[in-house]
């Protein structure tokens, strides 16, 4: 690396380079905790809301969205794999619609 100070001028150089860095990792923090929500996390928030409304158990929810109970835990995690077939099974079976689960 070739600086384009010496002495005193070039210690001064790498600490606003430092500093400089430090706020762009600050900044890229920062827009992490400021993400949005996505669809599949809202619909899946939805419904373990509308589950807790209703006193439904995990075994009765895993059959109605027809996947295994194991599969809750990880859409707990991560929402990002339910499919609109699984959801679709779910509303199917309770007798509602996708903008009543929203609106809850």
């Amino acid at each position: 690396m070739v600086l384009p100070f010496r002495g005193y001028h070039c210690f001064n150089y790498i600490i606003l380079q430092f500093c400089c860095q430090a706020k762009e990792i600050e900044v890229n923090k920062m827009a992490k905790k400021n993400q949005r929500i996505t669809l599949y996390k809202r619909i899946w928030c939805k419904i373990r809301y509308w589950q807790n409304l209703r006193d439904v158990t995990d075994t009765e929810l895993a059959l109605y969205l027809q996947v295994g109970e194991r599969t809750l835990r990880e859409y707990d995690k991560s929402a990002r794999h339910i499919t609109l077939e699984k959801i679709d099974n779910l509303l199917s079976t309770i007798g509602m619609e996708l903008d009543e689960l929203m609106s809850l």
